[in-house]
């Protein structure tokens, strides 16, 4: 049992979730933190993106390159991320580099320089990324879809990249300063461990990292719903042969609602792999397209997400891998899953999810990612269980209640043939 193993301790406003593994010497972890990105900037998101990106470009005490030999030397891995409305770490060392490793963690959050050149390199790098994504298909499909279900105060809402280049282009270094001094704090600070971890030690450095912060207590300012939106839009682009196709439609299920494991298995069923249905019929019993699958996406504990089909493929394919798509779409609302659809997965899904609690990192991620999604530490245990327990009616009558095929929009981007 994960929860008899697991040490909960708290130390200023950070909670620690500990757990001691028979591997020796090497610890892992995963942090993060509400980070609660305003409305009153053009694309908070992207500002936020950028401050994250900064965080390791130096400090005030150690350039990036003395930073960088600092890690390689010691084989430690260290890396910081924006992930919407959280900003999150994660890293690996040897159990006696935690004190070296986490002397960088905290100067790059606390003391970070933001040096001018540093912006500027970096902001022509997410500039040139964001010119590139123009004439990417599946970009451009996913963003008119993201457009056609969630208005601009949704968090699930991507700025386009047009805009966000413009963004980019008057952005400056002041900004950045100025979202870090207000968005670095203990809101929901979580961090979780695993390897050969002492939990004490552990919470000790965690307390001279993060010992000082404080809890800004703020509201999300961001709309709750998305909208159903059954119509299509095409993005025109040139020489774009190959064109990519998007069906989606918002749910209401966040990951705390009763139906999100048996919506999400069902959708697994569907396209979650390359031995789904999906893949079966329209790859490889029509062959017409080489890629396709199904998803949930943007799923929080605080905001429902969206239920996804993409496609890609050929100009002289696309009406029929798109009528195909649909016809299959149909066919798994109205007569539902099988028996053996739901037993294959079940036995996919557990061993997947017991490859990946075997490792340090697999480990305490799984315990973040739990409590990001606001389970109980218990759910470790209980997810499998659950997983077994689901039945075909239970997930059948998830798939008939949040999936109407003729309610999804569709988007397609590329050379649309003559």
């Amino acid at each position: 049992m994960f929860l008899d193993r697991i040490k909960i301790l708290h130390t200023g406003n950070a909670t620690l979730h500990a757990l001691r593994t028979t591997v020796r010497e090497v610890v892992s972890w995963y942090g993060s933190f509400y980070s609660f990105p305003e409305a009153n900037y053009a694309d908070p998101m992207l500002l936020q993106e950028m401050m994250v990106g900064m965080l390791d470009k130096g400090t005030r005490f150690r350039d990036k390159f003395v930073i960088s030999d600092e890690l390689e030397k010691r084989g430690a891995q260290l890396q910081l991320f924006s992930d919407g409305l959280r900003i999150g770490f994660f890293g690996r060392a040897l159990k006696e580099d935690l004190p070296a490793v986490f002397g960088v963690l905290g100067e790059q959050f606390n003391n970070p320089l933001f040096d001018l050149e540093e912006f500027n390199k970096l902001r022509l790098q997410t500039i040139s990324a964001r010119q590139r994504s123009l004439s990417n298909t599946r970009y451009r499909a996913e963003l008119a879809m993201n457009h056609a279900l969630y208005p601009k105060a949704h968090p699930n809402y991507n700025t386009p990249a047009e805009l966000e280049i413009a963004l980019l282009e008057s952005m400056d270094v002041a900004q950045i300063r100025e979202y870090h001094q207000k968005h670095i704090a203990a809101n929901q600070l979580i961090i979780s461990t695993a390897g050969d971890v002492d939990p004490e030690g552990f919470k000790d450095l965690v307390e001279q990292t993060f010992g000082h912060w404080h809890v800004e207590h703020r509201a999300s300012v961001f709309a709750k719903e998305g909208v159903i939106n059954p119509g299509k839009t095409v993005t025109p682009l040139p020489d774009r042969q190959n064109l990519d196709v998007m069906f989606g439609i918002p749910t209401p299920v966040t990951t705390l609602h009763s139906d999100y494991l048996a919506l999400y298995l069902g959708t697994y069923i569907l396209g979650g792999n390359f031995s789904a249905r999906l893949m079966n019929t329209i790859r490889d019993e029509q062959g017409l397209t080489y890629g396709i699958g199904a998803s949930l996406s943007g799923v929080t504990q605080e905001y429902a997400g969206f239920f996804q089909v993409n496609v890609t493929l050929s100009q002289q394919n696309l009406e029929k891998g798109i009528e195909a798509t649909m016809e299959q779409l149909r066919k798994w609302v109205l007569e539902g899953i099988t028996e053996a659809e739901l037993a294959e997965k079940k036995t996919t899904l557990a061993g997947k999810y017991q490859v990946e609690m075997a490792t340090t990192h697999g480990l305490a991620r799984a315990m973040q990612q739990n409590a990001e999604e606001g389970f109980p530490l218990s759910m470790l245990d209980a997810y499998v269980p659950k997983l077994e327990a689901l039945t075909t009616e239970e997930v059948n009558r998830a798939i008939r209640k949040y999936i109407d095929p003729e309610a999804l929009h569709l988007s397609i981007a590329g050379t649309m043939p003559a």
